[in-house]
């Protein structure tokens, strides 16, 4: 007799618009994971009817130190779809949001190291890593921030690839 390994989708992020289309898209169309769980700070559940399906648990740390790794089995899956700042942010605004997304990239990674937990990780960016490119743009593009944001994500891949 196979017994199953038990499988942990999270979504980080998961109440704006892309987190929670990540979480209707896994549990619609992927019966992959045993578990889903819907990660916010926010309780206001914005897009949530997005994912209308009763396989998600929702949770809301003050921290993603808090995040209870030990409960979740050792096959995890994160997305991390989650940001405090906006492209819309201007240079002056820099402490409303970008200082508050490299903060917790580092909690989440805090947290992974303290329990142990082997987990793969999808780091959602964002095109705005290169610029104001015209044409055509790949992965192999050259990198330019030209706002708060753009710097922001930057550095959290850089803070990603590092870990």
């Amino acid at each position: 007799m196979v017994i199953n390994e038990m499988k942990t989708l999270i979504v980080i992020g998961s109440n704006g618009y892309i987190g929670s289309l990540c979480l209707s898209n896994s549990t619609l169309n992927n019966s992959e994971f045993n578990k889903v769980i819907g990660v916010d700070n926010s309780k206001t559940m914005a897009y949530s009817k997005l994912c209308n399906s009763g396989n998600v648990e929702y949770i809301h740390p003050i921290s993603l130190k808090d995040i209870p790794w030990e409960t979740l089995g050792q096959n995890i899956h994160i997305i991390y779809a989650a940001t405090a700042s906006s492209h819309k942010l201007g240079s002056l605004d820099i402490s409303r949001g970008t200082i508050i997304d490299l903060q917790m990239l580092d909690e989440l990674f805090s947290g992974l190291k303290i329990d142990n937990t082997n987990y793969t990780l999808t780091y959602l960016s964002s095109s705005a890593v290169y610029g104001d490119l015209k044409g055509t743009i790949s992965e192999e593009s050259n990198l330019e921030a030209v706002n708060p944001y753009s710097l922001m994500k930057i550095l959290s891949e850089e803070l990603v690839i590092y870990m």
